[in-house]
C-alpha cells in the first residue's frame, strides 16, 4: 500500500467524495449499526465530516464545533490518504500499522467502512 495522490486534484476529488458515497455504499450488510464515523482531514484540503451509517442508508454530516455527536470510529489523516480510504483503495489496518492512518474507536468497526463502502 505504497499509493500517493497528487496534491493538484485532491480539491476536485475531495468534491466527488458525495457521488462516490452514493456509489459504493452496501445497504443491508449484517454489521454493527448505527455507527458514526468521524473524519478528521489535515491537509492541505481539511475535512471535517461524519457518515453515520444505518443497516439501509447513512448521512453526511459536518463535524459541529461543539462537537455533538459522540463518534464510534474517528479516522485521522491528511487529504490523499482520505481520498484512499473513502474509495476503496486503503486497507485500515495496514494504514494504520505504516502511520498512514490514526483510528480512535474499535478497530473491528474501523475495518468496517471498507464493507460499507466498497471500493470498485
Amino acid at each position: 500500500e505504497k499509493a500517493e495522490l497528487s496534491q493538484e486534484p485532491l480539491a476536485d476529488l475531495v468534491g466527488r467524495v458525495p457521488r462516490w458515497l452514493s456509489n459504493a455504499f452496501r445497504p443491508g450488510l449484517d454489521l454493527p449499526a448505527p455507527t458514526r464515523y468521524r473524519f478528521q482531514v489535515t491537509s492541505p484540503v481539511p475535512v471535517a465530516e461524519d457518515i453515520l451509517v444505518n443497516r439501509d442508508s447513512y448521512r453526511v454530516e459536518p463535524v459541529e464545533p461543539s462537537g455533538s455527536g459522540q463518534a464510534d470510529v474517528t479516522f485521522g489523516c491528511d487529504t490523499g490518504n482520505y481520498i484512499l480510504l473513502i474509495y476503496g483503495r486503503l486497507n485500515v489496518d495496514r494504514a494504520v500499522a505504516s502511520g498512514r492512518l490514526s483510528v480512535e474507536g474499535p478497530k473491528d468497526l474501523a475495518a468496517n467502512f471498507t464493507s460499507w463502502f466498497e471500493g470498485f
